[in-house]
């Protein structure tokens, strides 16, 4: 049973993570807010287990996909384990979890208001070549559309080096205050805004404004209640960061 800076985990994770397995256990452990065995809050410094539930499914050629859907337990609550299983949906149907906010660009002489979309997807996605190592399904589709790997999850250093994407990725903004991130054509976030809200109407105005969104994402983010986490997911290097233009109108698909 290794363990990593006290979380333990299934040495058959190494048939699916390889090398990396280590670092993807401290980041599935550090986006865990509670216990999946007890529901008790899960702090830093406790004994943890490591229990990911693995999808197996093929894909064109020779290409496997697999996704990955951890749980954290305290370690007397559940052993480490691997649980693997066929995959029986589409590998594309996957749920995306963030939120919408408002950050501070604070290098200018005043302080501009920068409207950010943060999110992930759950399970996370990953795809083998022959003999390869694990390949986020996420970071490569926005890396091949012009989004940047971003190694630092700090908030100021990421408005800072932000650069636009000019690839087939759009925000759109819907009359009833419906906002969706498309890329390449692709579905990859929604979620309706209520203008009563003072949150939400400060987000739509920002965006108004700038007619850009910074939209944050990669694997293992850490997606709290008051914060949201992006150090594990720039551990693992998978942390993606771009500016989308703004659209307003209609929906063209039937989302």
């Amino acid at each position: 049973m290794p363990i990593t800076e006290g979380v333990a985990w299934d040495g058959r994770l190494e048939d699916f993570r390889g090398a990396s397995s280590g670092l993807y256990a401290l980041a599935a452990a550090a986006t865990a807010r509670t216990c999946a065995g007890c529901g008790m809050p899960v702090r830093a410094g406790e004994s943890l287990s490591l229990v990911v539930d693995v999808a197996e499914g093929a894909g064109p050629g020779s290409i496997r996909y697999v996704t990955f859907d951890p749980s954290v337990c305290h370690r007397g609550c559940c052993n480490p384990a691997v649980r693997v299983q066929p995959m029986t949906t589409a590998p594309d149907h996957l749920k995306a979890v963030g939120a919408l906010v408002t950050l501070k660009d604070r290098d200018r002489a005043q302080a501009k208001s920068v409207p950010a979309l943060i999110f992930t997807l759950v399970p996370t996605l990953v795809f083998y070549e022959p003999a390869g190592e694990p390949i986020s399904a996420l970071v490569t589709l926005l890396l091949s559309r012009g989004f940047q790997l971003t190694p630092s999850p700090d908030y100021a250093e990421i408005v800072r080096q932000a650069r636009t994407v000019r690839e087939r990725a759009v925000c759109t903004i819907t009359d009833g205050a419906l906002v969706t991130l498309e890329v390449d054509g692709r579905l990859l976030y929604r979620q309706q805004l209520d203008v009563a809200d003072s949150r939400d109407a400060a987000w739509l105005a920002a965006a108004n404004g700038t007619r850009e969104v910074l939209v944050i994402t990669g694997d293992s983010l850490g997606m709290g209640t008051q914060d949201m986490d992006l150090a594990p997911a720039a551990a693992l290097g998978t942390l993606v960061t771009g500016l989308v233009p703004v659209r307003h109108g209609h929906l063209a698909g039937p989302y």
